[in-house]
């Protein structure tokens, strides 16, 4: 029993030490790197439009999605040209029916007066964070790294603007997370947020990780040290302790 206790106060000496270690280094340069759909957008964009203008075959491919059958930019495309919608119906439904978690610009506000760094990295698409930024009256003045969606024969398709290479075992998303959060590292802390199925290889690279969602749930199953959140104030707040 006492070997059983000894044990269980070294874990927790060692963690705290972790802890340490990690805010001591946000002495450096801090970024925040999030996502973006779910994360910096109160819902999912992209499954609000599916769900809103699609059929069964839509349901099929997001099942093949679901089950890792496909990866995230066959299941995009093929979930586009499904539901064939015009750029104006594209725009018309973002602007009424899409919203922005406005906590995360008092995030961005406070880390600018506070010389931290804010990213956006999305495996969507900035056609709707424009959208989004300017029905909350803002102008994108952080970096934002997504793909791109093209009107072609009246109907949105996808446009990939990295190169679709990946190294891990998820399939590429067109944007690579961890690319970015690796290059990050080189000269940043990086604190990540996000939610979904894209942000797990963030996650793994990332000094500090936000979660939340399915996110939240990957870290608790591989041992990703995490801060669950519902909010960019909890983050701010985070970052107020530490910086």
């Amino acid at each position: 029993m006492d070997l059983l206790i000894d044990v269980d106060i070294y874990i927790f000496k060692l963690y705290n030490l972790i802890i340490y270690i990690t805010e001591v280094s946000m002495k450096k340069q801090v970024i925040v790197v999030s996502d973006f759909d779910g994360t910096i957008s109160v819902k999912d964009v992209n499954r609000s439009l599916f769900h809103t203008f699609g059929n069964e075959k839509n349901k099929e491919i997001e099942i093949q999605y679901k089950n890792n059958k496909i990866g995230l930019i066959e299941d995009l495309s093929a979930q586009y040209k499904a539901i064939g919608i015009s750029k104006k119906t594209f725009d018309d439904y973002v602007r009424s029916n899409m919203e922005i978690d406005e906590t995360f610009f008092k995030l961005v506000d406070y880390a600018k007066q506070n010389g931290i760094k804010i990213a956006v990295v999305s495996g969507g698409f900035i056609n709707y964070v424009k959208l989004l930024y300017e029905k909350y009256g803002r102008n994108i003045d952080i970096p934002v790294y997504s793909n791109l969606l093209v009107e072609k024969d009246g109907i949105m398709v996808p446009k990939y603007t990295e190169a679709p290479i990946c190294t891990s075992k998820f399939g590429p998303c067109g944007i690579c997370k961890m690319k970015h959060v690796q290059e990050y590292k080189k000269h940043c802390t990086v604190v990540y947020a996000g939610d979904g199925s894209t942000d797990r290889c963030a996650a793994h690279e990332a000094d500090i990780v936000f979660a939340k969602g399915n996110l939240l749930k990957y870290c608790m199953d591989n041992g990703i040290q995490y801060h669950s959140f519902s909010s960019f104030e909890d983050i701010e707040t985070y970052l107020k302790k530490v910086c």
